[in-house]
């Protein structure tokens, strides 16, 4: 028989278990937060892009109406929220801010809108009241959606006024 001192230690005490199974736990916890984290903010940033999408899709649709106005005879009001007006298609368009829906004929085209201004330029690029020196129309959109705003703005040329 050896004597003690010869054989090797072939286990762990309880002690070292525990030590072991609590750095476990907290580096579980560390790398779980983190991803949870990655996670949200993957999915925060998806649907900011989704929104952004489809925002610049209805303002595209929406210029591509207001380009189609045949003649300053065709734009009935041409207010600061409001702007109604008929297309080179002969149907007729209104477009007016309602909380925060930007509205077509009275059915909602775009949500999350926070602010809609139309402005009005002459052929001088002069702000204008009036509907018949209407040559230019300038649109500044707010859209605040998934927790983020942001302005965008355009101007549109109807190819068929003078």
């Amino acid at each position: 028989m050896l004597p003690l001192f010869l054989y090797k230690n072939k286990g762990m005490t309880l002690i070292e278990v525990i030590i072991v199974i609590v750095l476990l736990g907290i580096v579980g916890a560390v790398g779980s937060y983190a991803l949870q984290a990655g996670l949200e903010s993957q999915v925060t940033n998806q649907s900011i892009i989704e929104a952004n999408w489809q925002t610049l899709n209805n303002l595209e649709k929406m210029t591509r109406q207001i380009r189609a106005i045949r003649s300053s005879a065709d734009i009935t009001t041409a207010t600061s929220t409001q702007l109604v007006f008929t297309g080179s298609d002969g149907n007729s368009y209104t477009y007016l801010l309602s909380g925060t829906n930007l509205l077509l004929n009275g059915s909602t085209f775009m949500t999350g809108v926070s602010s809609l201004t139309f402005s009005y330029l002459d052929e001088n690029a002069a702000v204008t009241t009036t509907l018949a020196s209407i040559r230019y129309i300038n649109i500044a959109l707010t859209i605040s959606q998934n927790n983020a705003t942001y302005n965008i703005q355009t101007s549109i040329y109807p190819r068929n006024l003078p």
